[in-house]
């Protein structure tokens, strides 16, 4: 079978989107003919330059329907690109905010091939929050993780037997019509997945041109209040360091780069690993630098530090959103203000730079809660060298904010998705951007103005 594979914006223009490449690599392995038509470094790459700005937007560009209209002959021509060959089945990797182009190009597509449409689309098109408006577009759609369903329908569809549920997968088939959702119920355990194939992408075209995505692990070992990832990405896995470190010696010698940015939600989540991991680079004397995300935790001791950066690892951001302990208390961050404190202190005398995250506006905080953060920010901000993000909370979909909102005393049932909400002791979007504002104006008397803020599309 011949298998085209298609990433739509908004999506990084860094680095090349690692999902794809793992699943072209799975599909590769079961020697499949694969090819990778990467849209959006594609259009990025074409737009001008006025235009580009877009994509630095915190929600990375939700792609807009006068930019779409503006772009419509580039999206047109590569559409017409993709269709002058002949393929038994393509795939598209999209989320919730590819809406309008997704809905494009599928139309265009179903007009000009015959090819089965498949998409995968994360959380946006889990059993009760698909997107409807593609119910006549797609023929199957997949969920979670993509290396094993991809596999499972194309099995199915050279053996032209049914889809159907079994052990290994859920079913869901739709009552309008005969397509599909397929999620697999097990998990990669341990993390196996396929060495990606960066080869068959542009990579010339991307903006980083030292940096290569890379994935120790899937998952979080948290459960943070506000976030949608974690339940959706349980249980946390880790792949075999080994086989990291055979991976980044591969594309060091094709590539000529060492630089290699994790695409983790956090990559300390394992601290074995993280040990293991270390001591392999450094015994392979691997000559590279790495980053990645962190979690807050009291095992991120001096003497870890000092090895994952002896290994190359040259920063770390971590998800503190706050330094007030009734707030963490309230997110189920796991920790206390003075376990962050000491971690980001040990972080950056190991040598190690620091960035943070930060969330203003989470129920049942009070201003005072605000002012402590403040505090704390003043008495850090020698070692701190980057707040990556101060964002208003929001209430994501399938979060615990969004799941048990009474817990939360939220109040607000109708507008409750996104930052139009309020709780039941008044704290308000009015009184969230009061506090936004605040913490924003202190942070910038610190030198240290956030990189990302929601703000904008927030208010």
């Amino acid at each position: 079978m011949k298998i085209l594979l298609i990433q739509l914006p908004p999506w990084d223009i860094e680095t090349l989107p690692l999902g794809l490449a793992y699943i072209a690599g799975a599909l590769s392995n079961k020697n499949y003919e694969v090819k990778i038509f990467d849209m959006n470094i594609r259009i990025y790459d074409e737009m001008e330059l006025k235009e580009r700005n877009v994509w630095k937007k915190q929600d990375q560009l939700f792609w807009e329907k006068e930019l779409l209209e503006k772009y419509s002959n580039l999206i047109d021509k590569f559409v017409e690109e993709i269709t002058s060959e002949n393929y038994d089945l393509i795939g598209i990797s999209a989320n919730i905010y590819s809406v309008n182009i997704l809905n494009y190009v599928l139309k265009s597509l179903k007009q000009k091939t015959n090819s089965k449409i498949v998409v995968d689309g994360g959380l946006a098109f889990e059993k009760n929050s698909r997107l409807r408006i593609f119910d006549e577009l797609i023929d199957f759609f997949i969920v979670d993780e993509g290396e094993v369903s991809i596999q499972y329908l194309l099995n199915k569809l050279e053996s032209n037997t049914p889809v159907i549920e079994n052990n290994e997968f859920e079913v869901w088939k739709d009552k309008k019509r005969d397509y599909l959702i397929l999620k697999s119920k097990s998990k990669l355990k341990p993390l196996q997945i396929p060495d990606p194939i960066y080869e068959l992408f542009p990579i010339d075209l991307y903006e980083d041109k030292h940096t290569l995505p890379i994935m120790f692990s899937r998952g979080c070992i948290r459960k943070c209040a506000f976030c949608s990832d974690s339940p959706q990405q349980f249980p946390y896995r880790v792949r075999n360091p080994k086989n990291v470190v055979k991976e980044m010696k591969k594309h060091i010698e094709l590539f000529k780069r060492n630089v290699f940015r994790t695409v983790d939600l956090v990559m300390n989540g394992n601290i074995k690993f993280l040990e293991e991991l270390s001591d392999l680079i450094i015994e392979n004397k691997i000559k590279c630098n790495w980053n990645g995300q962190g979690i807050i935790r009291e095992e991120m001791t001096p003497e870890l530090l000092m090895k994952i950066r002896f290994s190359g690892c040259m920063s770390i951001s971590y998800g503190v959103e706050s330094f007030s302990d009734a707030v963490l208390n309230s997110m189920r961050k796991g920790y206390t203000s003075k376990t962050a404190q000491k971690v980001i202190n040990d972080t950056k005398e190991s040598g190690i730079s620091v960035s943070i995250n930060l969330i203003v506006g989470f129920p049942g905080e009070t201003r005072e809660n605000v002012y402590e953060t403040i505090r704390v920010l003043e008495s850090l901000s020698s070692h701190i060298d980057l707040i990556n993000s101060l964002n208003l909370c929001t209430i994501n979909k399938g979060s615990s904010l969004h799941l048990e909102p009474k817990l939360f005393n939220i109040s607000s049932k109708e507008q409750m998705l996104g930052g139009n909400w309020s709780t039941k002791n008044k704290l308000d979007l009015k009184e969230r951007i009061k506090r936004f504002k605040i913490l924003y104006e202190a942070c910038l008397k610190l030198n240290l103005k956030p990189k990302w803020t929601n703000y904008e599309s927030v208010k």
